[in-house]
């Protein structure tokens, strides 16, 4: 919903109340009290399609941030398959070798179905878990598998959203729109003029024009928004994962995702001080503490420090 949206919903709710604080005055007539359930009704339209849209929009971010972090994911259970494999060569352990054998990159990619990915990685890291001691000097550290689980956890939160709004939040902006525009037209051509002539000179005409108005309801916005770059040569980083650790609003994602100018946004945060983590394939993670400034978007920009590369041990 726009700003705008909101601000002429809150004037359809307000004519509402007014209409309702002086029942007694009206309740005698059959035609306004016939306008005042039609225009309650289109303000229950408003509510259902900004509800839709809503829901819609939240779902759209979650599938972009499932396939994000299937990517980041893809990219470190391949180093990690690597690892296994090169730790099992060295001890010729076959049978080793072989239970992570399927687990190609191209496996792994996402043409495979979020169920048989999740097993997938699953798998992946139940073995290393196993082997987490031996495949260490393979360049497998305990960060790299206490993040790896973190991502799996992320995911498998993620994977099972229901799939049945995807596509539907276009036509639930335009719903939503016209549900807007039905009910300012409502009380123009219906109730503005019952008001005129049934009312005159009255106080309920007095209060409920004064609830006609719309007012700019400007309200302060606390967020973070910054640019991720490479700390080497300064270019953005796209598809980089921000996320914010504890994050206190309950029904928003916590999760962003850079876009292909590496810019990252966080709305309507409620936190003094915030914890960011950001993972980015062939980067390092890395996790920073932000002051957040009530009231204001504090910007916070962050500089990712490529991965060492790893050179893989023979035996």
């Amino acid at each position: 919903m726009t700003r705008q949206q909101k601000n002429q919903q809150v004037m359809g709710n307000s004519v509402a109340q007014t209409n309702a604080n002086y029942k007694p005055t009206w309740e005698g007539s059959e035609l306004f009290n016939e306008s005042d359930a039609q225009h309650r009704e289109n303000l229950i339209q408003i509510q259902n399609w900004e509800q839709k849209q809503a829901e819609a929009a939240e779902l759209k971010g979650l599938v972009r941030d499932k396939n994000i972090l299937r990517t980041i994911i893809a990219g470190n259970a391949s180093r990690i398959v690597s690892g296994i494999k090169a730790y099992a060569m060295s001890v010729n352990d076959q049978q080793l070798h072989s239970s992570v054998a399927p687990y190609s990159p191209s496996v792994l990619s996402l043409r495979l179905s979020d169920t048989k990915f999740a097993t997938a990685i699953g798998s992946i890291k139940s073995i290393a878990d196993t082997n987490a001691a031996s495949i260490l000097p393979f360049g497998i550290t305990a960060p790299m598998l206490t993040a790896f689980a973190a991502d799996v956890t992320s995911f498998q939160a993620i994977a099972p959203k229901p799939k049945a709004l995807r596509g539907q939040l276009k036509a639930y902006t335009a719903n939503l729109k016209k549900a807007v525009k039905d009910m300012l037209e409502y009380l123009k051509a219906n109730m503005d003029n019952q008001v005129r002539s049934l009312f005159p000179a009255t106080d309920f005409e007095a209060a409920y024009f004064n609830s006609r108005k719309i007012y700019n309801y400007n309200e302060s916005v606390t967020g973070i928004k910054g640019t991720i770059t490479n700390i080497e040569n300064g270019k953005a980083i796209r598809n980089a994962i921000v996320e914010m650790i504890d994050y206190p609003l309950v029904g928003e994602n916590s999760i962003r995702s850079t876009n292909a100018a590496g810019n990252y946004h966080f709305k309507k945060v409620s936190l003094t001080k915030a914890t960011i983590r950001v993972r980015a394939n062939d980067f390092a993670t890395a996790e920073f503490e932000v002051n957040v400034t009530k009231n204001r978007i504090t910007d916070f920009d962050i500089q990712l420090t490529p991965a060492l590369e790893l050179v893989p041990v023979t035996a």
